[in-house]
């Protein structure tokens, strides 16, 4: 769990948030990345300010040698949104008009620093029940990033193993931007059935919902070594 201490927006650059505090800019992050000379963790979060000046919190969930890996800590503030306005999962994520509003509405909330940054990445996802693979920027969290192989009846199979980020459970509830209360949020899985997909309640537990319901949203991107 991160335990640092909370940072503040100053001068339109970045704070990580850890007992000692430290300002980078996300070239910064990226030529530390490129250098070999990342020194942050799991848990981390960077504070930057998003295009409609709210403020919003980023968690590293994973890195490795040539890639740190990036999630909304808390869902982006007052948005919420379907999966699809039509009644069906047919298509998975990567066809859906959620993936449409991660690409455009959400992409465009991101200051020009952090686009300039992020990389596209090969994501799976299942349609259905046939697994398969879509190239993207912004992404949602998978439903067995998040919980545990144990929930067999997700029905993902091997798709992804959890996060340990999210083997704390307290890391899966998230809030409508920082300081909010607490919302309900979507994952990229859908379920079995035709017309659902996976999400997370108010209390971080696994939860399912109609595609035309509207559930707030924290996305994910990734920045990989060049």
């Amino acid at each position: 769990r991160w335990t640092g201490e909370k940072g503040k927006h100053m001068n339109n650059k970045l704070k990580i948030s850890r007992t000692i505090m430290e300002e980078f800019s996300w070239e910064m992050i990226k030529a530390a990345l490129d250098r070999n000379e990342v020194q942050y963790q799991v848990g981390d979060v960077v504070i930057a300010e998003l295009r409609n000046e709210n403020m919003q919190e980023w968690v590293i969930t994973d890195l490795g040698k040539d890639y740190i890996r990036f999630e909304a800590r808390d869902c982006i503030k007052d948005v919420e949104h379907e999966i699809n306005k039509e009644w069906t999962n047919a298509g998975g994520i990567a066809l859906s008009e959620m993936q449409g509003y991660l690409d455009n509405e959400i992409w465009a909330l991101l200051p020009d620093d952090l686009q300039d940054v992020v990389s596209a990445v090969d994501r799976k996802y299942m349609d259905r029940k046939e697994e398969k693979i879509y190239q993207t920027k912004l992404f949602l969290p998978s439903v067995s990033e998040v919980f545990d192989e144990k929930n067999i009846y997700f029905g993902e199979g091997n798709l992804y193993e959890q996060l340990d980020y999210y083997k704390d459970c307290y890391h899966r509830i998230k809030r409508n931007g920082v300081g909010g209360g607490s919302v309900t949020w979507w994952l990229s899985s859908p379920t079995s059935g035709t017309a659902f997909f996976y999400g997370v309640t108010t209390a971080g537990a696994a939860d399912y919902h109609g595609v035309n319901y509207s559930s707030s949203v924290a996305p994910c991107f990734i920045i990989k070594k060049s």
